[in-house]
Formats: C-alpha cells, structure tokens, sequence
C-alpha cells in the first residue's frame, strides 16, 4: 500500500485484522471474506506496505476483489479493479 506515493508501513488493526478483503463472484455474487496472513502486535506481521491473503474460491471465474483498512485512525475501504474495469479471473485457489 502507498499514500502520496510512499510506502504505508503503519496500518493500524481493524476488527482485529490489518485488513478484511471480500471477494464477489461476477454473475452470481457468490462471496469470501479473508483475513490477511498473521496477526497485528505477534512480533512477525508487518503492518504494511503489504498484506497477503491466501483464498479458496469455491470455483474459477469472475472475482471483483474490495479491501478494508485502517490507517491514521480512519477505514479506508478501496475496491480492485475499478468499476468499470472487468473483473479478476481467479483459479480456484489464489493468492491475492
């Protein structure tokens, strides 16, 4: 993650994650909620500039990806790829 083009290295924990991602399957919405690897204050995950989730999706397909955050005291939730842009193709096992 970047603000104003630096690094963000001091996220802060939101509901007990440095991030919550859901993904939505295109055509049916089918979903998954994924917390990143790790847990904020165990001495071994970063709080940022990145954060790796590991995901089953039930099958391959169309996966529109949005992802929430804390940082400097505020969620910031961010979606990928941007609405107009087609969704992810996902196997059925990702790492994202």
């Amino acid at each position: 993650m970047s603000k104003d083009g630096k690094p963000v290295t001091d996220l802060q924990p939101y509901l007990g994650a440095y991030g919550h991602l859901v993904a939505l399957r295109h055509g049916d919405l089918a979903y998954l909620h994924v917390h990143p690897d790790g847990t904020p204050g165990d001495g071994r995950t970063a709080a940022g500039p990145g954060i790796i989730f590991h995901a089953d999706v039930p099958s391959a397909g169309a996966y529109r990806l949005y992802l929430d955050f804390q940082h400097a005291g505020r969620c910031a939730p961010k979606s990928s790829p941007q609405s107009r842009a087609p969704p992810l193709r996902l196997a059925t096992t990702a790492r994202v």
